[in-house]
C-alpha cells in the first residue's frame, strides 16, 4: 500500500466511518489533519469559539444519529472544549473529538501549549487517548467511531502530538489493526432480549391495573418511535418521555403524562416500564416512593 501522511490517514478513516462534517477552530497543532479533511471532501465548519464546535457536533450527532466530529488545537483549544464535552458525556451524545497535542519530545518541559487531554478529559469521556505511536493511528481513529456509537453512547477523544504526526509519511501496510472495511459499512444489528424475559415482561404488562411507561434517550437512538406508538395504541398505558425521547409522541397526547405529574403517577402505579432510560441523578437514582414493580428495558446493562 502507498505511503500516506498521518493527517491523510486520520481524514481518510473518518470519511470511511461516515463523517461528513468537522466542527472546530484551526490551529498549528491540528492543521495537518484539517488540511487533509478538506482534501478528502469533508465539510469543515469553523466557529468562533471551540466550545461552540462541541455544541455543533453534539447537535449534528443528535439529528443524524451518528457521531459528531469536533476538533481543536493543543492546550487552550482543547481546554475550551471541556465544558461542552462534559455536557455531551452527561447527555450520552456520540462524539469523536480530535485534538492537536504538544510535542512528545518536549513532554513536561514547558512545551508550546502543553496540556494533556487524557488528564483533563479522562473522567468526562468514554475514553481519551494520546497517540504516541503513529502506526496505531488508523486503529484508534476507527475504534473511536465504533466506541462512540456503542451503548451507552458518549464522547471519545484522541490527541495527536504534533512532532510525531506532522513530518513524514507512513505506510498504510504498517498501520496496526488497519482494515479496509470500515465499521460504518457493517450493518448494526439491534440487541434482542431473550424470549423468556420478553414473555415475562409482556405478562406483567397485561396483568397490571395501573401501568406506566417512562421513556428516555434510548428510545430515540434506537429509532423506536414507531414501536412506542404501536404499543400505546394497542395498550392504552400512560407515558412520560424524558430528554431525547421527548417529541417521539405528541406532547398533547391523551395518554401523555406531563413532567410535574410524573411523581404522583409513579406513586400510584402498580407497574412502571422504563424504556431506554438512564436512571441517574435526574431520576433520584430510582428512589421513587412507590410500591410498583419495575421493568427496565435498555440497550446495555450499564444503564
Amino acid at each position: 500500500m502507498t505511503d500516506m501522511w498521518p493527517g491523510e490517514i486520520v481524514a481518510r478513516i473518518a470519511k470511511e466511518e461516515g463523517a461528513t462534517h468537522l466542527f472546530g477552530i484551526l490551529g498549528g497543532h491540528i492543521e495537518w489533519i484539517i488540511d487533509n479533511a478538506y482534501m478528502q471532501g469533508l465539510d469543515v465548519v469553523q466557529v468562533r469559539h471551540e466550545q461552540a464546535a462541541v455544541f455543533a457536533a453534539d447537535a449534528f450527532a443528535r439529528i443524524n444519529r451518528r457521531p459528531g466530529v469536533c476538533f481543536a488545537t493543543a492546550g487552550p483549544g482543547m481546554l475550551n472544549m471541556a465544558t461542552g464535552v462534559h455536557l455531551s458525556y452527561l447527555c450520552r451524545t456520540p462524539l469523536v473529538c480530535l485534538f492537536g497535542g504538544s510535542r512528545e519530545s518536549e513532554a513536561y518541559r514547558g512545551s508550546m501549549q502543553e496540556a494533556y487531554a487524557e488528564k483533563v478529559l479522562g473522567s468526562i469521556t468514554k475514553w481519551t487517548h494520546r497517540i504516541t505511536d503513529p502506526r496505531t493511528t488508523a486503529h484508534f481513529v476507527r475504534k473511536a467511531f465504533k466506541d462512540a456509537m456503542t451503548p451507552p453512547y458518549g464522547p471519545v477523544a484522541l490527541e495527536f502530538p504534533v512532532d510525531l504526526f506532522n513530518f513524514e509519511p507512513t505506510s498504510m501496510s504498517k498501520q496496526v489493526s488497519y482494515v479496509d472495511k470500515p465499521w460504518a459499512s457493517v450493518t448494526q444489528s439491534l440487541s434482542v432480549a431473550d424470549q423468556v424475559s420478553v414473555e415475562r415482561a409482556a405478562k406483567l404488562i397485561a396483568e397490571a391495573k395501573r401501568p406506566m411507561i417512562i421513556g428516555g434517550d434510548g428510545l430515540y437512538w434506537s429509532r423506536s418511535s414507531d414501536a412506542l406508538q404501536r404499543l400505546v395504541a394497542h395498550t392504552p398505558i400512560p407515558f412520560n418521555l424524558r430528554r431525547m425521547a421527548r417529541g417521539l409522541m405528541p406532547e398533547n397526547h391523551d395518554l401523555g403524562v406531563v413532567s410535574p405529574a410524573r411523581p404522583n403517577v409513579i406513586k400510584n402505579a402498580d407497574l412502571v416500564v422504563l424504556v431506554g432510560l438512564n436512571v441517574g441523578y435526574l431520576e433520584g437514582f430510582g428512589a421513587w416512593r412507590t410500591d410498583a414493580r419495575f421493568i427496565q428495558i435498555n440497550e446495555t446493562m450499564d444503564d
